[in-house]
C-alpha cells in the first residue's frame, strides 16, 4: 500500500471544518486534490488503483501531449480549451518540478482528411503569434524528421511526463490517499456516506466500510455514471448529456531511443509521435469506443503506425524477438471518458448539493484538468471563478 489513510481521518478538521472526499485519482482527481490542498484544506482521495502506485491508471503511460484545440469556425469548446490550455500551464509551473513538462511545442499536420481538414484556415483565423502556419520543409527542420504536410506550429505545446505528473500531483501534506472502491453514496442528515468495499481494503492498517465526508467529487472517469446510478442520483431525463458518458479505449506503444531516435518536437496528425521520454518514443493513439478495458493488439498499433508521418513508418517495424514474427511492442492502454459533442462535464450535481463531478475530459483531459479542478475547489469555498457564467454553463452538468 502507498500512503494509506491513516486512522484519524474521521476526526480530521481543516481551516473551515469541511471533510471533502474525491473519488478517483486520476488526473482529474489527483488536480482536483492538489486545487484543494493548496487552499489549506484536507482533503482525501480514494481510488482502488492505489494498489499499481501513486499514479493510479496512468502508471506505465510514459508521456503525452498537451496542445490547445483550435476550430475553424465559431467554436465555444475550443475557445475554452484554449484558455484550459494557459490556465493548467500556469498552473502546473506553480506545482511540479521543471522536468514534467517541456514545453517542446506541436507540429500538427495539415492532413486533407478528418478533424485536420480546415486546420489551416482555424490558424490562420486566430492570428495568435504562438500558432504559426508552417510549410512542410521549414517543419521537417523545427521536427528534425522528414514530414510531407504544411503544419501548424504550436510554440507552446508541451510535453508531459504523465505517470510521473499525476504522482507529483497528489504529493502534498494535505492530500491522503485510500486504496479502496466506493460502492455507493447515501445521504444523512448534512452528511454524505460513501459506502466502500471492504473487499479492496485487505492491505490497508484500517478497514473502513464507510466514511462521512461535507462534500464529494467524483472524477472517476466512466465511474462517475454507474456509481451515481447505483446510489440512485442520476436520472436520464435531468442529466442527458451525463447519461450518454462512455469510454473512449486507446493505446500507445514505445520504441526504444536506440531503435528510433524520433522527433525533436510532437508530430501530429490523425495520430501522434512524441520525442523520446526516458529513453523510449511514444506513438498513439488508438479510439475504440466503450472499451472499458482495452487491450494491447498488434493490429491496433499497426493502424496508429499508418497515422504517421512516411519516414516514421519506415523506419519502425514489429518484428522485435524474431525477424520472422512479428509481436506488438511494449505499450499502455486505458480509456477516455467522452459524452457526445466531447464537452466536459464540470460542475455541482444540482440535484444533490454537496456532490461536484469533474469527467468527460475525452482526449484533452491535460488542458481540462487545471481549469476543472480549480473551477471545483472554487465552487466548493464560494470564490471567484476563473470562467464566466456562459462557459461555466457550456460545461456544466445538465
Amino acid at each position: 500500500m502507498i500512503n494509506p489513510v491513516n486512522s484519524s481521518y474521521q476526526s480530521i478538521k481543516s481551516q473551515d471544518d469541511k471533510k471533502i472526499v474525491v473519488v478517483g485519482g486520476g488526473l482529474a482527481g489527483a488536480s482536483i486534490a492538489r486545487s484543494i490542498a493548496e487552499r489549506g484544506q484536507k482533503v482525501l482521495v480514494i481510488d482502488p488503483l492505489y494498489i499499481l502506485g501513486a499514479s493510479v491508471a496512468q502508471t506505465g503511460h510514459l508521456a503525452a501531449a498537451m496542445t490547445p484545440l483550435i476550430a475553424a469556425g465559431t467554436d465555444q469548446r475550443a475557445a475554452i480549451n484554449q484558455f484550459a490550455f494557459e490556465f493548467t500551464y500556469k498552473k502546473w509551473q506553480e506545482w511540479l518540478s521543471s522536468d514534467t513538462v517541456n514545453a517542446c511545442g506541436t507540429l500538427k499536420r495539415a492532413l486533407e482528411t478528418g478533424s485536420q481538414k480546415n486546420l489551416l484556415k482555424a490558424a490562420h483565423k486566430l492570428q495568435d503569434p504562438n500558432i504559426e502556419i508552417v510549410s512542410a520543409e521549414n517543419a521537417s527542420q523545427i521536427a528534425k524528421i522528414k514530414i510531407d504536410e504544411s503544419c501548424v506550429w504550436f510554440k507552446k505545446a508541451c510535453l508531459v511526463k504523465l505517470d510521473q505528473l499525476v504522482s507529483e500531483l497528489i504529493e502534498h501534506p494535505a492530500i491522503e490517499r485510500l486504496c479502496t472502491k466506493v460502492n455507493r453514496i447515501e445521504r444523512s442528515a448534512d452528511k454524505w456516506i460513501l459506502k466502500l468495499d471492504e473487499d479492496w481494503q485487505s492491505d490497508n492498517e484500517t478497514v473502513w466500510s464507510e466514511i462521512n465526508a461535507d462534500v464529494v467529487v467524483l472524477a472517476n472517469s466512466i465511474g462517475v455514471k454507474t456509481l451515481l446510478m447505483d446510489s440512485g442520483l442520476l436520472n436520464e431525463k435531468d442529466y442527458p448529456k451525463l447519461s450518454q458518458l462512455h469510454a473512449l479505449g486507446g493505446q500507445v506503444f514505445f520504441v526504444e531511443q536506440s531503435d528510433y531516435a524520433g522527433p525533436e518536437c510532437i508530430v501530429s496528425g490523425s495520430g501522434y509521435v512524441l520525442p523520446a521520454v526516458d529513453g523510449k518514443v511514444v506513438l498513439g493513439s488508438s479510439y475504440q469506443h466503450d472499451e472499458v478495458e482495452p487491450t494491447v493488439t498488434l493490429a491496433e498499433q499497426k493502424r496508429i503506425l499508418a497515422k504517421m508521418p512516411n519516414e516514421v513508418q519506415e523506419k519502425i517495424t514489429f518484428h522485435v524477438l524474431d525477424p520472422n514474427i512479428e509481436t506488438p511492442r511494449s505499450a499502455w492502454s486505458g480509456t477516455r471518458p467522452v459524452v457526445p459533442g466531447r464537452t466536459p462535464v464540470i460542475g455541482e450535481l444540482p440535484t444533490a448539493k454537496g456532490i461536484y463531478l469533474a469527467t468527460a475530459y475525452a482526449s484533452h483531459g491535460l488542458s481540462w484538468s487545471g481549469l476543472g479542478a480549480e473551477i471545483i475547489a472554487g465552487m466548493i469555498f464560494g470564490e471567484a471563478l476563473p470562467l464566466e457564467e456562459e462557459a461555466l454553463k457550456f460545461l456544466a452538468v445538465r
